[in-house]
């Protein structure tokens, strides 16, 4: 990767989610999480100037009174949160600047994150907390029979939203972890695209061939791996010809799941820049689509755009061995 990989822009603040399973065993804190994206809408989008981060982290030194969600520069952490407590934070104080204060239990008084740009900076949280902690939270009204079935309709259309999910890393298994979710989604009956990038055009490795006699054709957009390039030139017209290709097909509202093969390396090698392309999925990319995007070297602006991030890590492979690619195995 490129020591000058784009990274998000600033943030006006910074929503630290406790999914720690000591304070939270049922792992609602990943589901407020997710539900938090949703509630933001376009105050989660990049070229917003009062873009919110959210983070998880997996603890918060507390470990009682979950899920436990901290707002930050103003240091409000708040416990016991569902999603009525959640829609409250998200409605009165991050898009209103008024704390919900029933719901808060620890202030910290110092605004230590104000200015930070990456998740490294939780490392400023306190290491020890106040008698607070132990403060139950205050009994809460019952929702109405039509406040329920609204928040059941909220649930119902969450469910919906496509995922964008990355696997990169240095070792094997990116592409193939594509294809088996590719292979899943047409067991469902789903619409599958598939945009490989470098890849020569007139590969037909085993996956090819298996997903034609699924019905699906790939778009196969290279003239062979970089390294063997004769015309990088050549190569790089290809791969940005194959990104107008893969941008038809993900606004077109035709797919479910569109796969970007090897895609990564065109923000890697610098031909496309990250955050135009990031920029350009926030405002054409269907919210129901599921778009996977592989390949080694991806930019820290992707993973942090992404929901789901797997990076493949060689412990040995065959290869070091002397023993070479085989059929079916590799291709």
């Amino acid at each position: 990767m490129s020591d000058n990989t784009p990274t998000m822009r600033p943030f006006t603040r910074h929503v630290l989610v406790c999914t720690g399973s000591s304070c939270d065993p049922e792992g609602r804190g990943q589901q407020l999480f997710s539900k938090m994206g949703e509630m933001l809408g376009d105050l989660r989008k990049l070229r917003n100037p009062c873009r919110i981060k959210r983070s998880t982290i997996p603890c918060l030194g507390i470990c009682t009174g979950g899920p436990i969600i901290a707002v930050y520069p103003e240091g409000v952490w708040y416990h016991h949160v569902d999603e009525a407590i959640l829609e409250r934070i998200v409605e009165e104080h991050l898009k209103n600047d008024r704390p919900v204060e029933e719901a808060t239990f620890y202030r910290t008084g110092d605004p230590a994150l104000a200015n930070c740009q990456s998740d490294d900076d939780t490392a400023n949280l306190p290491d020890e907390m106040d008698d607070a902690v132990t403060v139950e939270a205050k009994d809460r009204p019952q929702q109405s029979d039509e406040e329920a079935a609204r928040r059941r309709e909220i649930r119902r259309n969450r469910t919906k939203r496509g995922l964008v999910l990355v696997n990169t890393g240095e070792g094997k298994g990116k592409s193939t972890a594509a294809f088996g979710v590719i292979l899943r989604m047409l067991g469902r009956g789903k619409r599958v695209a598939l945009v490989q990038f470098l890849k020569h055009e007139s590969g037909q490795w085993g996956e090819i061939r298996a997903l034609a006699r699924l019905g699906l054709e790939a778009v196969k957009t290279g003239d062979g791996w970089t390294w063997t390039s004769k015309d990088m030139d050549e190569t790089q017209a290809r791969a940005l010809h194959g990104w107008e290709i893969a941008k038809e097909k993900i606004a077109s509202g035709d797919y479910d799941l569109v796969v970007l093969d090897e895609f990564t390396y065109l923000m890697d090698f610098g031909w496309l820049d990250t955050m135009e392309v990031l920029n350009w999925l926030e405002e054409h990319k269907p919210e129901n689509l599921n778009l996977i995007i592989t390949g080694r070297g991806a930019p820290q602006a992707l993973i942090d755009y992404a929901d789901t991030v797997t990076n493949m890590t060689k412990i040995k492979h065959a290869y070091d061995a002397g023993i070479p690619a085989r059929a079916g195995i590799e291709f």
